[in-house]
């Protein structure tokens, strides 16, 4: 086999085509270096600068939750000293009879729950109700009540106002003294008469045995306890019985009520949550969890994925927003998902006619094939915003169902 070479010579004019075209090519690839490089670097800065937010994100949420912790324990500290400074006051002020005073109080204790935000709706309103009785029923080192320190210090007046706002009249303090025992045993005519016509229980027994006509210090209060008619107290005791099951009917009535209205409005749930006690707890249960402040968590794949896994597996899907209103993030992120996802999910129109087939990609394997999805798990799918914003957006508000988290009262 031969190869012929021929030299062909080339014209002026083909030479200058390629030298042009030499000099054309290689303007190109410099440009395209110098593109790509630049693409690089705009890369590793993005990089760096995420990494850095990051990171100071990331400060920032451990210097926000040791402060939340510090203020947390301080008010924590703040309040059982307020909580014992009113205990304090409001026994002595039984005890001397100072009806005025106890009002006081209890208005301080209405006061500081408007303070500390709760409402006045239903749920509110039940909250305070408790509050108020848990002050009215709070007691000493030794177990006696505002109630008992009256009838021990004789005073009818403050025995009723505090009865009348849900007293116990019958409990038991040091040594197993009722109201009526201390009154009885003080020698004090009108609060032992006052006691038995609110449903003191005379019939009652100390710990050492004795009743309250057996310490009775006056002849006029042994005398009013042995023809004191038994029969009314029994009728007042039943009464009392029955105001305790219609209280306790009235509380379930009321749990039912909001349960109902949670589940019947079609809106999605919104955690008011100030403290992040909620946003704790729902990290660490079988939830889908989402950081909208990380942007990891927001990339459109892993958030495709996380909503696919909670409707595939009946899981709640968790996005917590912290302090920031990030909810039109939020929605922009699952639109680069599929286009309009963000308006099907709040509609849940997502849920319906398999819709959310729509998210499954050929490269999520076997378990999200349409047979995988159960309907009573996809029924237990449910969407959970959490803001630790005090007073969220209207448009937020409007959009999902607000529910305030709020901390129990301090033990004393």
């Amino acid at each position: 086999m031969f190869i012929v070479v021929v030299d062909v010579e080339l014209t002026p004019e083909e030479l200058a085509a390629v030298t042009i075209q030499r000099a054309t090519r290689g303007l190109l690839a410099r440009r395209e270096r110098v593109r790509r490089q630049k693409e690089k670097q705009d890369y590793e800065d993005l990089m760096d600068r995420l990494e850095k937010e990051a990171f100071v994100a990331l400060v920032r949420r451990e210097q926000e939750e040791a402060e939340w912790k510090r203020k947390k324990e301080e008010d924590e500290r703040k309040g059982k000293k307020e909580e014992q400074v009113l205990r304090t006051r409001l026994l002595e002020a039984a005890f001397d009879g100072e009806a005025e005073e106890v009002l006081a109080i209890l208005k301080e204790v209405s006061d500081r729950d408007t303070k500390r935000g709760l409402g006045l709706d239903e749920a509110g309103k039940r909250q305070r109700l408790l509050n108020q009785l848990f002050m009215i029923n709070i007691t000493d080192a030794n177990g006696n009540t505002a109630v008992s320190e009256a009838a021990g210090g004789g005073q009818p007046e403050v025995i009723t106002l505090l009865v009348e706002r849900g007293a116990d009249i019958n409990t038991r303090g040091a040594f197993g003294r009722t109201p009526i025992y201390r009154a009885a045993f003080g020698g004090h005519l009108g609060a032992v008469q006052t006691l038995l016509q609110l449903g003191a229980d005379p019939r009652t027994h100390a710990d050492d045995g004795s009743t309250p006509e057996q310490v009775a210090s006056e002849e006029a209060v042994v005398a009013t306890l042995q023809n004191w008619d038994l029969s009314a107290t029994d009728s007042m005791l039943s009464k009392m019985k029955a105001e305790e099951q219609r209280r306790a009917e009235e509380e379930e009535k009321q749990n039912e009520f909001i349960h109902t209205g949670c589940v019947s409005d079609v809106r999605w749930p919104l955690l008011v949550d100030t403290y992040g006690q909620a946003a704790t707890f729902l990290r660490y249960r079988d939830t889908n969890y989402l950081d909208a402040l990380h942007p990891g968590d927001m990339q459109p794949d892993k958030l495709r994925l996380a909503l696919l896994g909670a409707i595939r597996f009946g899981k709640p899907l968790v996005i917590n927003m912290m302090e920031v209103d990030l909810f039109e993030s939020v929605q922009n992120q699952l639109d680069q998902v599929n286009p309009g996802l963000s308006e099907q999910l709040m509609n849940k129109e997502l849920l319906q006619e398999e819709r959310y087939l729509s998210l499954v990609r050929s490269t999520d394997g076997p378990q999200y094939a349409r047979t995988e999805f159960m309907l009573d798990r996809i029924e237990k799918f449910i969407l959970v915003l959490v803001t630790k914003q005090r007073h969220p957006p209207d448009a937020l508000l409007t959009a999902f169902y607000p529910i305030h988290v709020m901390l129990p009262e301090p033990k004393i």
